[in-house]
């Protein structure tokens, strides 16, 4: 028998054990015609998508291997539990007693998840749900009642539609009457991410989990409209946060509930906002810095702009934007991504970075090839290139012994460094027949680094050879975009001058 077959997919399963569902159907003789199910790698892949809805005919199957399914991800567009009446009159809780993870996406309809959570055992401890509509009261009630021992949720909500009122459009406010009765719940609920408007009784009863960790909260970013993340009443601790995300489209619909927030274990933030302005930004780094300890935390991300805006002459990250991180001693990994802002920071700038954060593993100062153009009017532009030199990078190979990640924009480097101050990294030891020689420094961390758009003169490539080995004395590799050949000599010359250093006696 030949099952009729569907366009869309509509399960998903995952074994764990098993080579795969195609596999253990045909190994049963259910399904005979290999067109009935599409694999989605080769033979031994262990994730095989049923592009027909299982029927009765698998039920018998079905039940008899569901207990090693361990992960299953749902993408019905149509409901699977209608076309799996015969299944539900085994006994709840035991058709998936081994079941961990269940993730359920852009699902028209929640009865398909409801189905599975109301057949999943006292295991499952991750359920990521993104829904085309709001957050279905019945899906949270199910929630609520059947995964106790949960401990990582992921929620994400169709973004609402606006209303009109008085002429103008509002985006009204979620009901989280339902979703904070199912977080009363979870008492072992350690990473959670909500992609929705969060208002103050949402953040209160976020505060009160006794053992998260790891929090995700925002808006959709695609939308050109925020949803506002509103201002807590009071100030507002969140005792065991070790992470925090945190998307939305300014910062200034953040900044109220961040200013009332006190995270005492807080250990990595990252924010990505869209069309913010420096006051807005300013106002942002001031109050990482206010509301979490100095002492603790290690991680920070900010990822700013979007491809589609024109970059502003008033976006632009400067030694006063940075100034409160330079207060943030324990860094380890910062990542400012800056798409379609102006990062105006010169080389005192990353000397200050380097002191302020001996601990540093990465440092990534990110923007993109508009970056380096400010429009003004409709036609008219001027070009505003790095300003930060390759010497400017010194610092980082003395005060960083950890450092192993850099991405910095630099700016060309021209025959005139030769007899600048590149010169002054050479010592007066005898040269080696590649012309130099690497000497030891605090640095042997860093394998890579990325210059941006960078280019670097024939003749200046012996000198940049020397400058980046006695800087990073592990370098093997430099990655420019746009000359490649040149920095891809500078790399080539290093190697050879490292193995000399290996093979020198003594």
């Amino acid at each position: 028998m030949t099952a009729k077959l569907f366009r869309e997919p509509t399960l998903n399963v995952m074994w764990k054990g098993q080579n795969g569902l195609a596999s253990l159907l045909r190994s049963v003789d259910i399904v005979r015609a290999v067109g009935n199910v599409e694999n989605l790698e080769d033979e031994n892949d262990s994730r095989h998508r049923l592009k027909r809805p299982l029927t009765s005919d698998d039920a018998k199957t079905l039940l008899l291997y569901s207990s090693r399914i361990v992960t299953m991800s749902l993408v019905a567009v149509r409901s699977v539990s209608e076309r799996l009446s015969e299944l539900q009159t085994a006994p709840l809780g035991t058709l998936f007693p081994r079941l961990k993870l269940l993730c359920s996406i852009a699902t028209s309809t929640s009865s398909d998840a409801m189905f599975v959570l109301n057949c999943a055992g006292q295991d499952l401890r991750q359920f990521d749900h993104s829904s085309s509509t709001s957050f279905s009261p019945a899906l949270l009630n199910i929630l609520s009642q059947t995964t106790p021992r949960l401990t990582s949720l992921k929620l994400v909500a169709a973004p609402p539609r606006l209303e009109l009122e008085d002429d103008e459009f509002v985006i009204p406010r979620t009901d989280h009457t339902h979703l904070r009765a199912v977080l009363h719940q979870m008492p072992e609920l350690r990473a959670l991410h909500l992609m929705t408007d969060i208002d103050d009784g949402l953040w209160k009863t976020i505060s009160e989990l006794p053992v998260l960790e790891d929090l995700k909260v925002g808006s959709w970013l695609q939308l050109p409209f925020p949803v506002n993340c509103h201002a807590l009443q009071q100030v507002t601790t969140f005792s065991h946060l070790q992470s925090l995300s945190v998307f939305t489209i300014d910062p200034e619909y953040a900044l109220p509930s961040l200013q009332a927030m006190v995270f005492p274990d807080i250990r990595t933030i990252r924010f990505i906002f869209q069309i913010p302005d420096n006051r807005g930004c300013a106002a942002l780094f001031k109050a990482i810095h206010t509301c979490s300890p100095t002492a603790l935390l290690t991680g920070l991300r900010v990822a700013i702009g979007d491809i589609h805006y024109q970059p502003a002459l008033n976006c632009i990250i400067d030694k006063a934007s940075i100034a409160p991180f330079l207060l943030l001693s324990q860094l380890s990994h910062v990542v400012l991504h800056t798409p379609q802002w102006i990062l105006s920071l010169d080389d005192s700038d990353i000397q200050d970075m380097a002191r302020a954060w001996p601990n540093l593993h990465t440092l990534e100062l990110k923007t993109d090839y508009s970056a380096h153009s400010v429009f003004v009017g409709s036609e008219d532009q001027y070009e505003r290139p790095p300003v930060i030199t390759l010497l400017g990078l010194a610092p980082l190979g003395s005060h960083c012994p950890n450092l192993s990640v850099l991405t910095v924009d630099i700016c060309d480097v021209t025959e005139s460094d030769v007899t600048g101050g590149l010169s002054g990294l050479v010592d007066s030891e005898p040269a080696s027949a590649t012309g130099f020689v690497a000497t030891p420094t605090q640095n042997a961390s860093l394998v890579m680094i990325s210059v941006g758009r960078a280019k670097v003169a024939g003749a200046a490539i012996p000198i940049v050879a020397t400058a980046l080995s006695k800087m990073f004395t592990s370098l093997m590799y430099v990655h420019s975009e746009q000359d490649r050949d040149g920095w891809r000599e500078v790399a080539r010359r290093i190697a050879r001058a490292n193995l000399e250093m290996f093979l020198r006696p003594g």
